[in-house]
């Protein structure tokens, strides 16, 4: 198994705590199920939406 170091916010470490606790599991083992099983939504086919940086119909303030 390999090390792989990510950055997760405080609530996400908190409910993945919460789910090892529930399930008498390591936070890492928490983790990697999780994102084992959260790449069946990226291997369906489905992209994330995108946000837009701009409002439509906004034109941006250099171009005006």
């Amino acid at each position: 198994m390999i090390y792989l170091g990510i950055k997760i916010d405080q609530q996400t470490k908190d409910r993945l705590a919460e789910i090892a606790k529930r399930d008498d599991r390591s936070i890492s083992s928490v983790t990697r199920l999780a994102i084992i099983n959260g790449l069946s939504f990226f291997d369906a086919g489905v992209s994330h939406p995108k946000t837009k940086k701009f409002a439509s119909g906004v034109c941006h303030p250099a171009k005006q």
